[in-house]
């Protein structure tokens, strides 16, 4: 649709060469969401277009920036960081009025407007953020969410800018400040009526205080508190399963890492471990996207593992793996 405003022919349609970019990023987008990350970023390089031509550059420029956006989540997704990383500054320059550099908030083109637009803005920046942790780069990961916070849109922009926040914050030192910005979330969240992402704020609200008491030898029942949270998040996230499972592998890897006892934390690496096994059963029949599930999901199994590990199997219920 902002295609569509940014590049007509001289009859109002749009020309046959925006229109088949289109469908095929369509096509990739929907590759993408099966997990089909092989055919997604194959129909993404199909659709870029030439800057030279008679297209109007703006449309083409939008096409292209869609086209690096899908491409840079299909890296992300394979665990190829670096690569999304440069692939996704490469979009932000393709909205950007001039090259970003990726520090300063950039300005983006004036033409972008609409909900389609928004959600091409919204989701460079995201996943720009997301990737940028993952290497380690905080200043970028800090510079792209604050522009994405402007573009949230829907409850679940408004999960993803949570989870990327949490991984921001938890890097700092001053936990006590890092839990009133979760506390601020929380409010946040509830004013606007999302039970689900208030629940996650307070989650991430009790890993605050588990990390606290762990760096301060005085552990309670922190540990227990988190993993009741962790419970509650997933139950307000419904039947989103990937959402649950994320819930569920953050508070058994936080649990492992601040010496919470094994068999407090077995409970919910098992309910986690479902939840995996359903979201696997639901991505049959997709070889690349399997292959993609596989190293996205890698640290869940090494938690899950290394609980079983610890507890030696010894549950109630017969030392169920």
């Amino acid at each position: 649709e902002w295609v569509q405003r940014e590049g007509p022919d001289t009859d109002g349609e749009m020309p046959s060469a925006l229109e088949t970019a289109v469908k095929l990023l369509q096509q990739a987008q929907q590759a993408l969401i099966a997990y089909d990350t092989a055919a997604a970023i194959m129909l993404a390089a199909r659709a870029v277009l030439p800057e030279e031509s008679e297209l109007e550059i703006g449309a083409v420029r939008t096409v292209n920036a869609w086209s690096r956006q899908i491409t840079g989540i299909a890296y992300a997704v394979e665990n190829r960081n670096h690569e999304a990383v440069a692939t996704l500054r490469s979009a932000v320059d393709l909205v950007a009025e001039q090259p970003w550099n990726g520090r300063s908030r950039p300005k983006l083109r004036e033409g972008l407007v609409g909900e389609g637009a928004r959600y091409l803005v919204w989701e460079i920046f995201i996943r720009l953020a997301e990737s940028a942790l993952d290497i380690g780069d905080a200043e970028l990961g800090a510079a792209a969410l604050d522009v994405a916070q402007d573009y949230v849109g829907t409850p679940l922009d408004r999960y993803s800018l949570l989870v990327q926040r949490a991984a921001l914050l938890m890097r700092s030192a001053d936990l006590a400040e890092v839990e009133k910005a979760f506390a601020a979330s929380e409010e946040e969240a509830q004013a606007a009526g999302d039970e689900e992402n208030a629940a996650l704020a307070r989650f991430y609200a009790s890993v605050v205080r588990l990390r606290a008491a762990n760096r301060a030898a005085t552990m309670g029942g922190e540990g227990q508190d988190m993993l009741d949270r962790a419970g509650e998040a997933a139950e307000a996230a419904g039947g989103n399963l990937r959402q649950v499972e994320y819930i569920l592998t953050s508070a058994v890897w936080q649990a492992a890492i601040n010496a919470v006892p094994p068999e407090t934390v077995l409970p919910v690496a098992r309910r986690a471990f479902d939840v995996f096994r359903e979201g696997q059963r639901a991505m049959a029949g997709y070889d690349s996207g399997q292959e993609a599930a596989r190293r996205e999901r890698r640290r869940f199994l090494e938690s899950y593992l290394d609980t079983l590990y610890e507890t030696d199997g010894s549950a109630t219920d017969g030392g169920r793996p």
